[in-house]
C-alpha cells in the first residue's frame, strides 16, 4: 500500500507539473528544474507558482508599455522586451542577478515584489542563488533524474483520467438497484 501510494503521488506530481507548465507557457522540463531549485532554496511550490504567474503578467505589461511594470525592470537595468523572449529559467536567472546587485535589502525586496507579486519576497532565497546557482541546481536535477518530461506529464494525466473514469463507472454500478 505504501509503494502504491508513493507511485500515485509521483504520478499526481508529474501531472500537476505538466498542467502548471502549460499555464505558465514554459516546458515541463524547465518548470520541474525550477521546482527542484526552489525546494532546495527553501521556497515553497506555492510561492514559486505565484511568483512565476505574476512574472509573466509583469513582463507582458512592461512589454506592452505599462509605466509601472517598466519602472521595476528599469530600476534593475533590464529590458522587459529582451527578457520576455528568453526561456523562463533564463528570465529568472537574469532577474535574480540584477536583484542581487541591489545592495539595499529593503529595495531588493520591494523590487522583487513589484516583479513577482506577493510571492516575490518569498522567492528571494531562490533568487539569491543567481543565474549560475539556478543553472547548477537545474543541472543537479538532471543528474538526480528528477526532471519531469513532457511525455511523462502527459502519460500521468492520461493515467489519472483513466482512474477517474474507472471510479465513475464503479460508482455508477454501486447506484444500480
Amino acid at each position: 500500500a505504501v509503494a502504491a501510494s508513493m507511485v500515485k503521488s509521483a504520478i499526481d506530481s508529474a501531472e500537476a507539473t505538466g498542467i502548471l507548465a502549460g499555464k505558465l507557457g514554459i516546458t515541463t522540463e524547465a518548470l520541474s528544474k525550477l521546482q527542484y531549485a526552489a525546494k532546495l532554496s527553501d521556497v515553497s511550490q506555492a510561492s514559486l507558482e505565484t511568483g512565476m504567474k505574476k512574472l509573466a503578467r509583469t513582463l507582458t505589461d512592461a512589454a506592452s508599455g505599462s509605466a509601472a511594470a517598466t519602472k521595476a525592470f528599469d530600476a534593475l537595468g533590464l529590458s522587459a522586451e529582451e527578457i520576455i523572449n528568453l526561456p523562463a529559467d533564463e528570465q529568472l536567472g537574469r532577474i535574480a542577478d540584477a536583484l542581487n546587485a541591489v545592495e539595499n535589502a529593503s529595495q531588493r525586496a520591494a523590487l522583487a515584489q513589484k516583479i513577482f507579486g506577493r510571492g516575490g519576497v518569498d522567492m528571494l532565497p531562490l533568487l539569491a542563488e543567481g543565474q549560475k546557482g539556478i543553472a547548477a541546481l537545474s543541472a543537479e536535477a538532471e543528474r538526480m533524474g528528477v526532471v519531469i518530461s513532457e511525455d511523462m506529464a502527459k502519460k500521468s494525466q492520461q493515467f489519472n483520467d483513466s482512474v477517474d473514469r474507472l471510479k465513475a463507472a464503479v460508482k455508477k454500478l454501486d447506484r444500480k438497484p
